[in-house]
């Protein structure tokens, strides 16, 4: 077996936190630059009561306007997260935008559950990762 944990990066992008209202919850932007993969992890508790949360990826040159990432951009798809359909799903990002940010988008929420979403960084141009 061979280690990877110094050529990845892991970075929380949205805090676990319980999501009980319609919102939209925008993730922390991630610097995508000297890395030549990425990949986004969103995560639900075991216990969503309702509501359906839409989880999205959105791409950035300057870490302040966000745009949605093209299909054509994104390794995988992403289904709404429901009552019926928890854990964990995540997508690869192939786009070329220097920050990506996952977004979850709540409605029919009213008590909802706990969600969060990470952005993993791989392939570094300068190795080990910090």
């Amino acid at each position: 077996m061979r280690d990877i944990s110094k050529n990845l990066l892991a970075t929380i992008s949205i805090d676990p936190q319980t999501i009980s209202s319609n919102a939209t919850t925008n993730g922390v932007g991630v610097d995508v630059r000297d890395y030549d993969a990425a990949m986004v992890v969103f995560q639900s508790n075991d216990a969503l009561t309702d509501g359906v949360f839409a989880l999205s990826l959105e791409e950035s040159d300057d870490n302040s306007t966000f745009t949605a990432v093209a299909s054509t951009e994104m390794i995988g798809t992403l289904a709404n997260f429901t009552s019926s359909n928890e854990g964990v799903q995540q997508v690869g990002y192939i786009g070329s935008k220097r920050y990506i940010r996952p977004v979850i988008t709540s409605t029919s929420v009213t008590c909802g559950g706990i969600l969060s979403a990470h952005v993993t960084r791989g392939l570094p141009h300068n190795a080990p990762t910090s």
